[in-house]
């Protein structure tokens, strides 16, 4: 008896997706320009590509991408003046922050605040795996980078993302850190300028361990910034709307991965 030739079968890539079955397109449009609005790559007063530019670079339909910037457009982001594009705005509060009284989107809220506890969970192992592979070259690009106007925490986490290869830890770093973005508003601009302050003090401290050589110190670090924006925005949604919910998500605390990570 002959049988045919079975083709070899190839490990599948790991997958996880926190938000399966409910992370539509067009909300990883929002979120992806919401972090670029945010970040300043998109400025306030510019206008955002063409909606056929949009889906293209997206891969999506044009509904797709018009549906994204009507949601963006409702949460004060940009404005639409007489079919000439779309604008960037400076987030409106009015706006950005009317959502937050809805109970759909405070079960959102829920989620985001857990996605920040599980990035501060994740920065130990991330971090102690990745400090090795940071070079003198990358550190050096690293140090310009946070220098200059804006979230230093964002390009730490840029150069964090590339050099994590160790899968699942990569796709559940990644995936984790794409719900974060739901709720960048709140994280950095309610609170004001001393928010952010702190929390560039905290990313220069992780770059300074990090050159020294100190990944436990990183690690700790790396936490720390995701801890002040978890921190920071429970205190918000308490103060501001009454959420008591928020303040059931617990803070990891330090003492807790000590032992495991020297």
């Amino acid at each position: 008896m002959e049988y045919s030739q079975v083709p070899a079968q190839v490990p599948a890539a790991f997958e996880w997706n926190p938000l399966r079955g409910k992370d539509y397109y067009y909300t990883r449009i929002v979120r992806d320009l919401t972090r670029k609005i945010g970040t300043g790559a998109y400025a306030a007063g510019t206008y955002l590509p063409y909606e056929a530019q949009l889906a293209k670079q997206y891969g999506v339909s044009a509904y797709t991408v018009r549906k994204a910037l009507g949601l963006l457009e409702q949460r004060g982001y940009t404005k639409t003046p007489n079919g000439k594009g779309t604008m960037v705005l400076a987030p409106d509060q009015i706006n950005t922050e009317q959502p937050l009284l809805d109970f759909t989107t405070k079960r959102d809220a829920l989620t985001y605040l857990y996605s920040l506890q599980l990035m501060v969970l994740l920065s130990y192992p991330v971090a102690i795996y990745t400090a090795p592979q940071f070079c003198q070259d990358d550190l050096e690009q690293l140090a310009a980078h946070i220098q200059k106007a804006g979230i230093a925490l964002t390009s730490l986490f840029q150069m964090i993302s590339e050099r994590l290869t160790l899968e699942p830890l990569q796709v559940i770093w990644r995936e984790t850190s794409q719900v974060t973005e739901w709720g960048f508003y709140l994280a950095f601009y309610p609170q004001g300028a001393d928010v952010i302050r702190q929390l560039n003090e905290i990313t220069v401290r992780a770059y300074q361990s990090l050159r020294a050589g100190k990944s436990t110190d990183f690690a700790e670090n790396l936490a720390d910034s995701y801890r002040l924006i978890l921190t920071s925005v429970q205190t918000y949604m308490a103060e501001k709307y009454k959420f008591t919910e928020a303040l059931s998500v617990p803070d990891p605390k330090r003492d807790a991965f000590k032992d495991n990570f020297n």
